[in-house]
């Protein structure tokens, strides 16, 4: 029996791709580099000094990864407490699980300083029961533990719970953890839908487009 949903937020609950696409141009701009192919996609699953860390390895340069990560989370803030939207439904979806006593938790590669203000500003805050970051697992999504720790927060299994989540990588980890998956468009992540769309037990092209007993009533693969 599904007891919990356990939602990543970036590109699954609010529409902030984009944001951090220009926060990468103006980034590596201001240091005469433009954005190599494939580097957003490296750095999503992971938290951010990890992300800073690879970073500096990649080009080389002379900061540590906690200025780094202080200029990103600078750039970022006002979007996330003022600007960034939420995906189309996802907030009735949101109240949907609440309403029939669904458990919720957040598993995010952002900071407390960046989600909770994005979650309060779009009210949603007191419907989650749990939020974990990649900072507190202590580890990026590559490893399950951020889904294991969210789980463990809302009292429940893997087996219990569903993870969506709009990358590959996301919904491979959770899956191997024993979790049930389902996998939300991003467009960003265009070049792996249909590898989602084969792993993932569910798929969500839009939250407009699907109800809870979608995934209550119906059989994972």
């Amino acid at each position: 029996m599904i007891r919990g949903m356990i939602f990543d937020l970036d590109g699954t609950l609010i529409d902030s791709m984009g944001v951090w696409e220009q926060i990468d141009i103006d980034f590596l701009g201001k240091r005469g580099l433009s954005v190599p192919p494939g580097y957003l996609e490296a750095i999503t699953p992971m938290g951010f000094l990890n992300a800073a860390e690879y970073t500096i390895s990649r080009f080389g340069f002379s900061e540590t990864p906690e200025e780094i990560e202080e200029e990103w989370l600078s750039m970022a803030e006002d979007a996330y407490t003022h600007v960034i939207a939420m995906k189309p439904g996802a907030k009735d979806f949101l109240h949907q699980c609440r309403a029939t006593g669904l458990q919720l938790a957040l598993a995010t590669s952002s900071m407390e300083r960046l989600y909770v203000p994005c979650l309060r500003h779009h009210e949603i805050d007191s419907l989650f029961e749990a939020a974990v970051s990649t900072r507190q697992a202590g580890k990026d999504k590559h490893d399950p533990d951020i889904y294991l720790m969210a789980a463990g927060q809302l009292g429940l299994k893997p087996e219990e719970c569903i993870v969506f989540e709009d990358i590959l990588l996301g919904i491979e980890t959770a899956k191997k953890a024993g979790f049930q998956t389902a996998a939300v468009y991003e467009q960003t992540s265009e070049a792996h839908q249909e590898a989602m769309r084969e792993r993932a037990d569910f798929y969500i092209e839009s939250f407009e487009n699907v109800s809870l007993s979608d995934f209550i009533h119906t059989k994972a693969k």
